[in-house]
């Protein structure tokens, strides 16, 4: 389940994309360059911060642990560009 898909811009304009996953019970973190999908794999480094990988508590929801991943991000001196939607239904 992906949790966040995140359109970055760091301080030299440098655009990143982060993804946040749910995966087998386990948060895992994509990076790439660029915002499209032709975007070369960064390492996570690139973000220059710890990012989170567990609920802070048992009542933390999905809202509230993307919105503590945001201000992790900025903290980090990226810019959100864009949070793409991740509840697409068809």
């Amino acid at each position: 389940m992906k949790l966040a898909h995140l359109q970055l811009e760091d301080v030299f304009g440098n655009k990143r994309t982060l993804i946040c996953y749910l995966e087998c019970g386990s948060i895992q973190y994509s990076l790439y360059s660029g915002h499209t999908s032709s975007g070369q794999a960064l390492s996570l480094d690139f973000v220059s911060k710890s990012l989170p990988v567990d609920k802070i508590n048992s009542k933390e929801t999905k809202s509230a642990f993307k919105k503590r991943l945001i201000e992790v991000v900025k903290s980090a001196h990226n810019k959100i560009v864009n949070d793409v939607n991740v509840n697409i239904k068809f």
